[in-house]
């Protein structure tokens, strides 16, 4: 009787070795990876804030005359860009605007000398910009305080950020403007300031 439980106590002992050899064998077996292709793409992390706002120039430079006069020629219109020292219009003063017309009753040779001789006043960009406003049309009569154009170095949108979206807004952020009136139309822009004082609206 005591031999048998020896016996079947080895078997025992037996059986959990080779158990547990088989176990650490067929863990040290290299098992099989199953891989899975994925395409890789480039795409645009975009997060939309709707808003209002208002768009106003950063620098806005009004071109008035140097003297009173007739407007002859305006060589922009609104939208067209300009560069610092381009000629924006050619005017004629109240005197130069009479002695020309006296000059056109009495021929088209009389004109053209004294439109040689008597130069019209050209209107100088004093920046780089764009042509916001035009004002006037040529055959107008202008005074000194009259405004002909008016040139803007950039544009800027000021907008009014809710709380809940203020936090993915960061200074130097690239951004995409799109107005209610031209929705087709996107701007490239960037974040050149947040406030540092709230506003209840």
């Amino acid at each position: 009787m005591k031999y048998k439980k020896i016996k079947f106590l080895f078997l025992f002992v037996m059986l959990i070795i080779i158990v547990a050899f088989l176990l650490k064998v067929r863990k040290n077996e290299p098992r099989d990876i199953i891989y899975r292709e994925i395409h890789p793409f480039y795409g645009d992390i975009c997060v939309t804030v709707s808003t209002t706002g208002i768009v106003e120039p950063q620098n806005r430079v009004e071109i008035k005359p140097p003297i009173a006069g007739r407007i002859e020629e305006i060589l922009g219109k609104e939208g067209d860009k300009v560069k610092k020292g381009d000629v924006l219009c050619l005017m004629s003063s109240t005197e130069r605007a009479a002695l020309l017309d006296a000059a056109h009753l009495k021929g088209e040779k009389e004109l053209k000398y004294w439109e040689e001789v008597y130069k019209s006043t050209p209107l100088i960009a004093p920046i780089d910009g764009q042509v916001i406003v035009r004002a006037v049309e040529p055959g107008q009569t202008v005074t000194v305080n009259d405004t002909i154009l008016v040139l803007s170095d950039r544009l800027i949108v000021k907008a009014q950020v809710d709380e809940t979206d203020i936090g993915k807004v960061k200074l130097g952020q690239r951004a995409v403007i799109t107005l209610d009136a031209y929705p087709d139309i996107k701007v490239e822009a960037r974040v050149n300031h947040i406030s540092y004082e709230s506003k209840i609206i």
